[in-house]
């Protein structure tokens, strides 16, 4: 039977990604390390091969995976704390990093190979998850660590917004600002299934834990970029709940929709309706973009974490799957005023 790689990290009681390094001659590990991997190789009949000049001039480089479909060009901005923080953490340890462009219509073999070409020892996955990839590069010695998308975090190395507790707390915001009649709008998020399933639930836990009622006709999927259909949508709403005064929505890029179609509509946000959103996906600073009060996901953070995370796997053997999911804050711009039920303190 043909010795694996994962049979090797097995028997010397190490990761995959450390007993690649080992036999690649690759990464930060001990002498002492490097040198047991090898042996018990040997010893289990592996041929280590001896590796190029160019593998080891490039050993130290880590890949970030960052999605080019138009699907995706909303989060540019968002994601760029996230890309500069992973960058500026591992430069500091000596690591270079990477960044490989790729498509959600790109054929996993494609995708691996681009990364093969980069010489990356690990890799930091943005948004874009695949199960079949992410275990090609694991058994290949690639350590993955995936950020914001919560859909494997049973699997893999995970960085992920607290994505359940955000919705939670922003429900309770807009229940504390005396908001009783309250709408939830999400729409469909390429690769995060996950995500929808969070928030709904985080949403869901605030509106019982209130003791209010919540009848499904409230609970709207709306097409992204469809203007038309969310105008209808929305007129229906207030047309059969005149008395709705609060919308949580599922990011607040579909929140500034919403908002300029009930400006549309006549209403005002927030004397008529408040609103609040997680995300903090949208550029604040420009005068043309809806100050909406979000659950800001401190995406800096995010990035200095998944670096670190990428550090520990790649010069320690962290046992288990680690997740580290962080906290959303409340930023208030002003889309949430005081509802009929009056401002309460909790």
């Amino acid at each position: 039977m043909k010795v694996t790689l994962r049979d090797i990290a097995k028997a010397a009681g190490v990761s995959i990604t450390t007993a690649s390094m080992a036999l690649n001659e690759s990464g930060r590990l001990s002498e002492e390390t490097r040198r047991r991997v090898q042996t018990i190789a040997r010893n289990l009949g592996y041929k280590i091969r001896p590796p190029s000049p160019a593998r080891i001039e490039e050993s130290s480089t880590v890949g970030i995976l960052l999605s080019i479909d138009a699907d995706w060009a909303f989060i540019y901005q968002f994601v760029r704390p996230v890309v500069e923080q992973i960058k500026s953490t591992l430069e500091e340890q000596g690591y270079a990093t990477i960044v490989i462009p790729i498509s959600q219509k790109d054929p996993v073999d494609d995708i691996y190979a681009k990364i093969q070409k980069s010489n990356a020892i690990a890799i930091a996955s943005l948004h874009y998850g695949s199960e079949v990839l992410f275990e090609k590069l694991e058994n290949a010695g690639i350590a993955v660590v995936v950020v914001m998308n919560s859909n494997y975090q049973a699997q893999f190395y995970s960085v992920c917004a607290d994505d359940y507790q955000g919705a939670y707390e922003g429900t309770r915001e807009l229940f504390r600002m005396g908001h009783r009649k309250i709408a939830y709008f999400d729409c469909l998020r390429q690769d995060l299934p996950q995500l929808l399933t969070d928030r709904y639930f985080g949403f869901h836990k605030a509106i019982v834990e209130y003791g209010i009622k919540f009848d499904d006709s409230l609970k709207i999927r709306v097409e992204v970029g469809n203007v038309t259909a969310l105008t209808e949508q929305l007129k229906t709403l207030l047309r059969d709940n005149p008395d709705i005064t609060g919308i949580f929505a599922l990011d607040d890029e579909l929140a500034s929709w919403i908002v300029a179609v009930l400006s549309h509509l006549g209403k005002r946000i927030p004397v008529d309706i408040s609103i609040i959103a997680p995300g903090d996906v949208l550029e604040y600073s420009l005068p043309y973009v809806p100050q909406i009060s979000t659950m800001r996901i401190d995406t800096g953070y995010m990035g200095k974490i998944a670096a670190q995370m990428i550090l520990s796997r790649v010069t320690q053997n962290p046992e288990g799957i680690h997740v580290l999911k962080v906290k959303e804050q409340l930023m208030n711009r002003g889309s949430i005023g005081v509802g009929p039920a009056g401002l309460s303190e909790e």
